[in-house]
């Protein structure tokens, strides 16, 4: 693997020192060469196990096949693209490129040991990316893939995932959880005090907030203080039933739309239903968003759980203009839906 990476740190270079002078720089100009570098150091390196250790040139062969079968259609999309602006031909630069890079990795040696390891995890992360090295640039090749453009749903479920862990986060109020979302979407943490993480679509046209509170910070009060009954109703089934029963109605929903500043609210729907076996309640809406000069329309899905003291609110805000970009809404609010219930509440578990 440390082949691969300083390879495809090489390729990087190059690449960019061909084309920097000639375009002006730009993260989203700056990512298709480390995308197209990535490819080709994959390329470089099988054809390089391949030429060492003639036993193993078939098992290269077929994870090449593997590998363009998912992201040919990127590559070939982000080499066209760099080739209106730089006017240099794939192959060529491609050419250029990979000698340059074998000249300056000359010394860098790989085993018969390395090379079938790296062999043995080559789908899952060097195809799939779930690795240190290669999951930026599978997320580069992901967010230009024609089909996954078209279709985001296909992306997740195609199996090309992330999985983010609070592990005892700050904002977490001490609550363990885990959500999955799509590898070409970034993850931030939230600007405000219970957000604890803000998931963004390559296009960042679709929005999921996951929001955190402790009942009891909330309410100010000690539960080491609480009579015994209250604090065992608190942790008990019953109190999650009623406290979902309680704000399940259109005038909560309504009151908690204007609260986000959210107006002109359509095709309201007020649901329960259940998320890693919590209660929850599901508020969908249509609206506008006022943020600064611009009004934007968005869909909205809003999850609250409610799992012993924690109240947990995810919620996903879908632009819907333009929406042609990135999918369609239906797709865009099936994989937020999928997302959202991915939630494992993983001290429920334990």
């Amino acid at each position: 693997m440390m082949r691969l990476k300083i390879v495809s740190i090489i390729l990087f270079i190059n690449l960019h020192t061909l084309i920097s002078a000639q375009h002006p720089n730009s993260d989203n100009f700056q990512e298709k060469i480390m995308g197209i570098s990535f490819s080709y150091g994959v390329e470089n390196t099988l054809n390089n196990i391949a030429n060492s250790y003639p036993e193993l040139a078939s098992r290269c062969s077929l994870a090449k096949l593997n590998f363009d079968l998912l992201h040919k259609q990127s590559i070939s999309k982000m080499e066209k693209e760099v080739f209106k602006i730089t006017g240099i031909p794939s192959e060529e630069y491609k050419m250029r490129i990979i000698s340059l890079a074998t000249e300056q990795s000359r010394n860098l040696t790989i085993s018969k040991f390395e090379s079938v390891k790296y062999l043995l995890n080559f789908e899952n992360e060097i195809i799939h990316g779930n690795n240190d090295v290669s999951s930026q640039f599978i997320s580069i090749l992901l967010k230009n893939n024609p089909k996954y453009i078209n279709s985001p749903i296909q992306e997740y479920m195609d199996g090309f995932k992330e999985k983010f862990t609070s592990n005892d986060h700050p904002k977490s109020k001490g609550l363990n959880f885990s959500i999955d979302y799509p590898k070409s979407w970034n993850k931030s943490e939230g600007r405000r005090p219970n957000i604890i993480i803000n998931l963004i679509s390559p296009d960042k046209k679709c929005n999921i907030t996951v929001l955190i509170k402790d009942i009891f910070q909330e309410m100010k009060i000690d539960p080491l203080k609480i009579d015994k009954k209250v604090l065992s109703y608190i942790y008990s089934k019953n109190f999650e039933k009623d406290f979902i029963e309680n704000i399940s109605s259109e005038q909560y929903g309504l009151s908690l739309l204007n609260d986000l500043d959210i107006f002109e609210v359509s095709n309201l729907k007020i649901n329960n239903a259940r998320v890693d076996g919590q209660p929850s309640s599901v508020i969908s809406a249509s609206g506008k968003l006022r943020k600064g000069q611009t009004i934007l329309d968005l869909n909205l899905i809003m999850y609250t759980i409610i799992y012993k003291n924690y109240l947990i609110q995810i919620t996903s805000n879908i632009d819907t203009q333009n929406e042609k970009n990135y999918g369609s809404i239906t797709d865009k609010n099936a994989l937020c839906e999928i997302i959202i219930n991915s939630l494992i509440i993983i001290d429920k578990w334990k």
